[in-house]
């Protein structure tokens, strides 16, 4: 168990560790508390050792930035000259709110190349 999702010494190591659907729950908020708690199953166990142990702003980065560096997605991942535009408006912060509702975390709106595409972003003539 000591060497099952070692998160920690990979990138103590170097590596750059990106998160995905194939690793677990399709949805990414509940990886990222799966990765932070290292919780097994609905029970009380836990496999959260030196080696795995990742802080939450860690475990948000292997889903988003990380993720797009590990794919060769350079212009993606960060907001900065000559990136793209694009991101999601989130209903909580997923770095602070607490691990079990992490999981509850919704996409409120989604901007593609400037264009709100889904939901609408506060104060805009969409939000109402």
């Amino acid at each position: 168990m000591g060497h099952l999702n070692a998160f920690r010494r990979m990138i103590d190591s170097g590596l750059t560790v990106a998160g995905s659907s194939d690793w677990g729950p399709k949805n990414p908020f509940e990886c990222i508390a799966l990765a932070t708690t290292h919780r097994i199953g609905a029970g009380p166990s836990r496999n959260d050792g030196p080696a795995q142990v990742v802080s939450r702003r860690e475990a948000y980065a292997m889903w988003g930035r990380r993720a797009a560096e590990v794919l060769g997605w350079h212009e993606v991942g960060d907001l900065r000259p000559g990136s793209h535009a694009d991101l999601v408006l989130l209903d909580r912060d997923p770095v602070t709110c607490a691990v079990d509702d992490l999981p509850g975390t919704r996409v409120v709106a989604t901007v593609v190349a400037g264009r709100t595409v889904t939901g609408a972003l506060p104060g805009s003539p969409r939000a109402g």
